[in-house]
This record gives C-alpha cells, sequence and structure tokens, in this order.
C-alpha cells in the first residue's frame, strides 16, 4: 500500500472539498482495505464486502471511495470503471433469485425429506427386496 498516494488522495479530499470533512476517515478507511485486498475487481469487492456481512450503505460507500480514489490518482481503468449495472444491483438479484427458488420449493412441497420418502414408497426398500 503506497502511503504517500494515501496522503496525497486525503489532500485532493480536503482541497476540492469532495466528500464532507467528517466523511474523510471512513473514505480513507475503505481504500485502504481495498489496497490492502490487492485491488480486487469492482464486482469481487462487493462480493468480499457482502461475505463480510457488510451492509448496503457500507458496501455503496466503500464501492463510492474506491472508485473516488481510483478517478483521482489516475488509476481507473476505462473499460471497467464505470458499470452498466450497480454491484448492488447485482448482488440483489442474486439473492432475490435464491430466495424464490428456495421459497417455490416449500410452497410445492419440495423438500429432500419428502423426495426420499415418495421414492421410498415407489421403489420399496432395499431390505424388503432381498428377503
Amino acid at each position: 500500500m503506497d502511503l504517500e498516494t494515501i496522503k496525497e488522495f486525503k489532500q485532493q479530499l480536503l482541497e476540492r472539498k469532495l466528500v464532507k470533512e467528517n466523511q474523510i476517515p471512513y473514505v480513507l478507511w475503505w481504500v485502504k482495505h481495498y489496497l490492502h485486498l490487492s485491488r480486487p475487481d469492482e464486482h469481487l469487492y462487493s462480493a468480499i464486502l457482502a461475505e463480510e456481512r457488510r451492509e448496503d450503505w457500507q458496501i455503496r460507500q466503500a464501492l463510492d471511495s474506491v472508485k473516488l480514489y481510483k478517478r483521482l490518482t489516475g488509476d481507473a481503468d476505462n473499460n471497467t470503471d464505470v458499470s452498466l449495472c450497480d454491484p448492488i444491483c447485482e448482488l440483489r438479484k442474486l439473492l432475490r433469485s435464491r430466495s424464490i427458488t428456495q421459497t417455490s420449493r416449500r410452497r410445492s412441497g419440495f423438500n429432500t425429506q419428502t423426495a426420499l420418502f415418495q421414492r421410498h414408497e415407489v421403489f420399496g426398500s432395499f431390505e424388503s427386496s432381498y428377503t
């Protein structure tokens, strides 16, 4: 992690008043966290934050901090910096699809135990077929 770059970034935040002064420590913390993780891409970083059980607002704050850092330090990759869809939006879609799948299985009465029981009734047990 380049401490000189972090100091320059902090100085730019203060001079340009890009964030409120009381928010600067949080922005810096997220940038340091991002750099400590070896600069993962945006989607991977949001997945890591979700895995760390961060709240939605924290994930958004972290991603905004990293985008700001990339733009101010010239570290932005023009091909991947601007997302077509917000990573949080993608994460919600994924979680929602998993939830819908589980909910529809419960509503339809499907679960592993009923499937095994029904199979047992249809095919019988192995013990009864050999005795």
